[in-house]
C-alpha cells in the first residue's frame, strides 16, 4: 500500500522548470532513493513534499490525505518528516534540549515551552523518557549533556535524524544522510537507516553514494533535468543505458 503518491509534480521558477511533471509512489515500509546529477531536482522535490514550496502544479498524496500546498507545520504534524543536507539542529544547546525540541509538534506549544514549561511536571518526564530512548537508539546517549556543537559532524547528522524521530513519523526524507562520513560513519548511518525500517516507518533518501543507494534501497527514482527518466529495483537501474549516460557512469568510473 502507497503512502506517498506524487503525480504530475511540477514546479517553475519564471521561466524555468525545475521539475516538470513527476509521478512516482513509495510504499508503506520501503527504503525508497532518489538520485540523479547535481541540479536533476531531488532536492526540489523535498522541498515540493515538505511544504517548502508550493507546487505550480501536481498533487501530493499522504497517508490518503490530498497535503499539496499544506505548511511545514501541518505536514509534519501528518507525519512527512524531513532532514536537511546541512545538518540543522540547535548548536548551542545540550543534544537533550535539541531533542525536546523535536516533541513540540505533539505537545500543542513551541519549542522553548517544551523545554521550560513547569506546569505538568508528568508530560514533561514523558519527553524526557522518550528522549532518552531515541538517543539510545540512534547512538548519541553518552552525548546527551554535550552541547550539539561540540559533537562529531556525523553525531550531529545522527542527532538531526532523533529531532526528526522525536515527531512521530511515519515517513522520513534524508537529504544526504552519509554526506562528508568516511566508511566506518557510512557503515552505521546504513544501520541506523535500516533500523528505522525495521520500526516501521518508510524512508525516502537522496544519496550519491551509490554503494549506499544499492545497498539498502528497494527501489530507486532517477531524475535528470526536472523529469523522471527511471525507476526501479538496484539491479535494473544499474542496467539502464539512460541512467548510466546520465550519471552512472561517471559515478561508477570515479
Amino acid at each position: 500500500m502507497s503512502v506517498l503518491k506524487v503525480s504530475n509534480l511540477s514546479k517553475h521558477f519564471g521561466g524555468l522548470a525545475a521539475v516538470g511533471g513527476v509521478d512516482f509512489t513509495v510504499n508503506t515500509g520501503e527504503i525508497v532513493g532518489l538520485i540523479g546529477p547535481n541540479g536533476a531536482g531531488k532536492t526540489t522535490v523535498f522541498n515540493l513534499l515538505t511544504g517548502v514550496y508550493v507546487p505550480t502544479r501536481g498533487k501530493i498524496t499522504f497517508d490518503e490525505v490530498d497535503i499539496t500546498g499544506w505548511k511545514s507545520q501541518k505536514i509534519v504534524k501528518q507525519g512527512l518528516v524531513r532532514t536537511f543536507q546541512q545538518t540543522r539542529v540547535l548548536f548551542s544547546l545540550p543534544v537533550m534540549e535539541n531533542m525536546l525540541t523535536g516533541f513540540h509538534c505533539r505537545t500543542g506549544s513551541g519549542n522553548w515551552g517544551v523545554l521550560w514549561k513547569r506546569d505538568s511536571k508528568g508530560t514533561e518526564e514523558s519527553w524526557h523518557d522518550k528522549a532518552l530512548k531515541i538517543l539510545t537508539f540512534v547512538g548519541l546517549l553518552d552525548f546527551k549533556d554535550e552541547l550539539a556543537q561540540n559533537i562529531p559532524q556525523d553525531a550531529q547528522r545522527r542527532l538531526a535524524i532523533a529531532v526528526a524521530l522525536a515527531t512521530q513519523p511515519k515517513m522520513l526524507l534524508l537529504d544526504e544522510p552519509t554526506v562528508g562520513m568516511n566508511p566506518s560513519e557510512t557503515q552505521e548511518m546504513i544501520r541506523l537507516i535500516g533500523a528505522i525500517q525495521e520500526k516501521g516507518i518508510t524512508v525516502l533518501l537522496i544519496e550519491h553514494d551509490m554503494r549506499v543507494v544499492m545497498g539498502i534501497c528497494q527501489r530507486i527514482i532517477v531524475l535528470n533535468y526536472g523529469l523522471k527518466i527511471a525507476e526501479g529495483s538496484p539491479q535494473e537501474i544499474r542496467r539502464n543505458p539512460e541512467v548510466i549516460a546520465a550519471y552512472l557512469g561517471s559515478e561508477e568510473s570515479a
